[in-house]
């Protein structure tokens, strides 16, 4: 019984807390969705705060299982690589809309009492970060003025950008297939833009 009634508080807490966000979610809807009393949910978890973190840890786990059962080998090109994984998780957040916003709110703005365990969290969540494909990329031909941290940092925000406009905005699936190409060149000219001229 426990359980069903934690799962059913969970269920209800992600769709409240994925549509209206942390400040604007309200314990009342998330009972009375839950088909529970408040009493329950703070028996639970205590405070407004834990369950946004019992839903964002959640949230988290199935996002990382999605990932981790990706298989990206028959795709050489790094750049080609880095692409199939933006492409991938906008077509994640965009099939999971409440916790894509959950974990978004989660990792960008997570309520003042988790600051600390949410930057827990980014340590463990390394391995969902591009930067081991960024290190497979050439930088033999990088300008001498362009450190390592330079080269780094460029991308890093290149790729947010186009994880801004692409899981942001709710592009769809087959919108984000057409743009592949469009990536690819977008990635490869800040990269040849860090490059010794090539003529």
């Amino acid at each position: 019984m426990i359980d069903t009634t934690k799962s059913q508080i969970l269920k209800a807490a992600l769709i409240e807390f994925g549509s209206k966000g942390y400040e604007l979610a309200s314990t009342n809807r998330i009972a009375q969705e839950a088909s529970v009393s408040k009493g329950i949910i703070f028996k639970h978890y205590k405070t407004k705060a834990n369950l946004f973190f019992e839903v964002f840890q959640t949230s988290l786990s199935e996002f990382m299982n999605a990932y981790k059962a990706l298989d990206f080998s028959h795709i050489v090109d790094p750049i080609e690589k880095m692409v199939a994984y933006v492409h991938w998780k906008g077509v994640y957040f965009a099939n999971q809309s409440y916790a894509g916003a959950v974990l978004m709110e989660g990792f960008s703005s997570p309520p003042p009492e988790l600051t600390e365990k949410m930057a827990q969290l980014m340590g463990e969540t390394r391995e969902l970060s591009l930067d081991s494909l960024f290190q497979s990329l050439d930088r033999s031909q990088l300008r001498s003025d362009i450190t390592e941290e330079v080269f780094m940092k460029t991308l890093q925000i290149a790729v947010a950008g186009m994880q801004a406009v692409y899981i942001h905005k709710g592009i769809t699936q087959a919108q984000l297939e057409s743009m592949r190409e469009e990536n690819i060149t977008f990635l490869t000219i800040i990269i040849r833009g860090m490059e010794k001229d090539h003529e």
